[in-house]
Formats: structure tokens, sequence, C-alpha cells
């Protein structure tokens, strides 16, 4: 959990490093010339990092679907055996759900419809 007082201390940090970035110094030198300690310098970059990245992951690794959202991207699972099988000129399945409609045919790979189901949910 992050406390007020590290958030505080980051964006003061972010201040810092960004002013460190902006004078073309070298750290040490401009450690220094600010009185800071090249421990704390790097320890703040450290967790300025972090931060940017768990920002990132975050966004990437869940599915971005909102109520405007008209339609899911499935990526295609493209395989050897799915493109030799023979497909049916009838669906296997139906999946009906708020007015959605899907059918499924014998060819349809678990990874496929994996990825459909997780589609689904948010539909």
């Amino acid at each position: 959990m992050v406390t007020e007082k590290h958030k505080v201390q980051l964006m003061r940090w972010k201040a810092l490093i960004q002013d460190r970035m902006n004078s073309k110094l070298k750290i040490l030198e401009w450690c220094e010339q600010n009185n800071v300690s090249k421990d704390a310098y790097y320890y703040w970059l450290k967790q300025i990092r972090k931060e940017a990245f768990a920002e990132v992951d975050s966004k990437f690794n869940k599915p971005v679907i909102s109520e405007s959202n008209s339609f899911v991207e499935i990526k295609p699972v493209t395989s050897s055996v799915v493109a030799s099988t023979p497909i049916s000129s009838r669906p296997s399945a139906i999946i009906r759900r708020n007015g959605l409609e899907i059918e499924l045919f014998e060819a349809a790979s678990p990874t496929f419809i994996r990825q459909l189901m997780e589609a689904v949910r948010y539909a």
C-alpha cells in the first residue's frame, strides 16, 4: 500500500530527476551540486521506474473494453490441424447472450473458444 507521504515524495523526486535530466549534468555532478546523496537519487529513480512499469502493465494486461465498444478483436489461431479439418455446415453449439448470437463449429480450437468466452463476458 502506498502512503500519501510516499506519493508526495515520489512527485518531488520526479521533478528533481527531471531537473537533473534537463541540466545535462552527470548524475554524480548533479547530486553534488544539489546536496543529494547518490543512494537517494538511485532509490527514487527505481521507485519512479517501478510506478511507471506498474502503470503500463496494468493498462496492457487487462481488457480495454468500455460500454461504447461494439466489437472485440480475437486473434485467429493458426494450426495445421484446424486448416485440414473439414468445416461442417451446421454449428456444433450456439451461444446467445444480450442479443448476441455466436455459432461454434467443431473446428474451433480450445484457445479460440477461451478467447471468445473472455470477450463475451463484456458483451
